[in-house]
């Protein structure tokens, strides 16, 4: 297995340390206790162990977290993309989203395989980079010009759309992004001892205050949800996606955030999906191991 692919698996690969004895699913637990039993069940699985398991599932967060920002590209073309690097003609814009995106989870595994004990601006810029390598072009403003393609910070103000809330001020952005990374090195030094939704939570916790600072003109929830995944593969869980069916409960949960300056509305809606997804994924496992084929 060569190192990008190695590293990959890794990602997808749950830390036995969040194996609970006698660890069940009821609907009277909450959504951080569902999320432990839920990830000790998929360790008992084996679901994780099953051949090209990690290879659909970083498949399908490409997918989903490139539809978010508008590609109409579906899993079966990621996969052709990824694995055979077919271009579906009339789709080029949205076939380099997914490629470069796919580039920047090749590093950000890597980041992961080493627990990311002290994550960096630097570091995350660069991964901003990637993900915006092919899309991102020269911006001029009139506090000076950016490059997008680079991982640069914006240099003007924003606004989530048309008449929508406004974003951090430009100037504040790279303190800001200072005082995030000293946040995330104090609690990643930590993660060895977290249980599993812990990670999560943390996981969601920087998520939300890349999307509200919005360091970058473009590409802010690509990678604030790259990110995200990457502190979940170095804590050991399973890194999960955001379908793209959810995109309006996402957007919502993250605007009443906004609007409150606290991630708990945010946190409790990816929390609570987190543990459905989980369970779902169990429930289709055993049912594919279960499902007898039909003798002609």
């Amino acid at each position: 297995m060569d190192t990008q692919n190695d590293a990959r698996h890794r990602a997808f690969t749950i830390d036995k340390r969040h194996h609970r004895d006698g660890a069940k699913t009821a609907q009277e637990l909450t959504p951080n206790e569902r999320i432990d039993a839920a990830t000790s069940l998929v360790i008992d699985s084996g679901m994780c162990d099953e051949l090209a398991f990690d290879t659909c599932m970083e498949e399908a967060i490409l997918t989903h977290s490139c539809a978010i920002e508008g590609s109409e590209l579906t899993l079966a073309e990621v996969s052709d993309l990824v694995e055979r690097g077919h271009v579906i003609s009339g789709m080029e814009e949205y076939s380099t989203m997914a490629s470069d995106l796919g580039r920047a989870y090749a590093i950000g595994w890597e980041l992961a395989s080493t627990g990311w004990p002290s994550p960096t601006t630097t570091m995350i810029k660069a991964l901003n980079a990637l993900v915006m390598h092919g899309t991102g072009v020269m911006r001029n403003s009139t506090n000076g010009p950016y490059d997008e393609s680079r991982g640069e910070y914006r240099l003007i103000d924003v606004t989530a759309g048309a008449g929508g809330h406004s974003y951090l001020s430009w100037e504040k952005v790279p303190q800001m992004m200072e005082d995030t990374c000293a946040w995330l090195s104090s609690r990643m030094r930590n993660i060895g001892e977290m249980s599993a939704s812990e990670v999560y939570e943390l996981s969601f916790q920087v998520h939300w205050l890349l999307v509200t600072i919005h360091p970058w003109s473009d590409g802010n929830g690509r990678t604030s949800r790259l990110v995200s995944n990457i502190v979940q593969a170095a804590g050991g869980v399973l890194p999960l996606y955001v379908r793209s069916d959810d995109k309006a409960e996402y957007l919502s949960a993250l605007a009443a955030s906004k609007e409150t300056g606290s991630p708990d509305a945010f946190i409790d809606h990816m929390m609570a999906k987190t543990a459905q997804e989980l369970e779902l994924m169990l429930a289709e496992h055993e049912r594919s191991v279960n499902e007898m084929p039909s003798i002609p």
